[in-house]
């Protein structure tokens, strides 16, 4: 009896080490953390990733949940995100904030943390003025920097109010990797993604870098528009992202 429970509290101990990361505020669809969520609601599985066959992108297919708004956002202002607090940050990562109005077919990105996302647990985000009125859905998504390669999006209903929506589709996509069905984008461990197109609003967080492109492998034209990631040269020592120099004639270094 003893030794199961002595099994059963390094279980325990053994999830919260490997336990993910969730958004607390907006509240997420189906979140355990909803106190008006029970039953089938509530998702008690809802920090894992994306499936990496991507078969529940978006928002871990919990868009067909009828709308219950999790948050009032006025165009223009700016507002407080937050993540849960928990040990697993994977020493963070980047991570995007973006708005959909056709469920879940497309994500407009409002703005894209490069680096320590969401070691800070806590960001400023600005609902673009001319975010159309309606209802909407809030979507975070995060590439860790350690660990499995996954992508993780949390998606909570909300409402927007007093935008005007003239341009907000010229904004850029969010970037899928990870999610073979969606994506033939894989990401690199060790790296902060750098994003093709991460909008006009881009916070550096710790050991965030910009360009150039880096921490993103076997994209196509279409999964990662922008800069092109070249082929790694021959020699070893030459940097994956670089094109490769052409090789003069003669014997070659030792």
């Amino acid at each position: 009896m003893i030794y199961r429970v002595i099994i059963l509290i390094l279980a325990l101990l053994g999830s919260g080490v490997h336990s993910h990361m969730q958004m607390l505020n907006p509240l997420p669809i189906k979140s355990p953390l909803d106190p008006a969520n029970t039953g089938d609601l509530r998702d008690v599985n809802y920090k894992d990733p994306l499936w990496a066959n991507g078969s529940n992108y978006p928002c871990k297919g919990y868009l067909d949940q009828p709308f219950r708004s999790a948050a009032e956002y006025k165009a223009g202002s700016e507002y407080e995100v937050t993540i849960e607090k928990n040990t697993a940050t994977h020493n963070g990562g980047s991570c995007q904030f973006s708005l959909s109005y056709d469920q879940g077919k497309s994500f407009r990105v409002i703005k894209s943390i490069i680096g320590g996302c969401p070691i800070t647990f806590k960001y400023k985000i600005k609902i673009p003025s001319n975010a159309p009125s309606g209802k909407a859905v809030f979507a975070w998504t995060w590439f860790n920097k350690i660990g499995n390669r996954e992508m993780y999006m949390n998606c909570a209903w909300v409402t927007v109010s007093g935008g005007s929506g003239e341009g907000f589709d010229s904004l850029p996509e969010i970037f899928k990797a990870n999610v073979h069905s969606q994506s033939k984008c894989g990401t690199i461990e060790g790296f902060d993604i750098v994003f093709p197109e991460p909008g006009s609003v881009v916070e550096l967080g710790p050991e965030g870098e910009g360009p150039p492109y880096r921490g993103i492998a076997n994209c196509t034209d279409s999964d990662a528009p922008g800069p092109k990631p070249q082929p790694p040269a021959e020699d070893p020592q030459s940097s994956p992202i670089a094109s490769p120099e052409p090789t003069p004639a003669g014997p070659s270094p030792p």
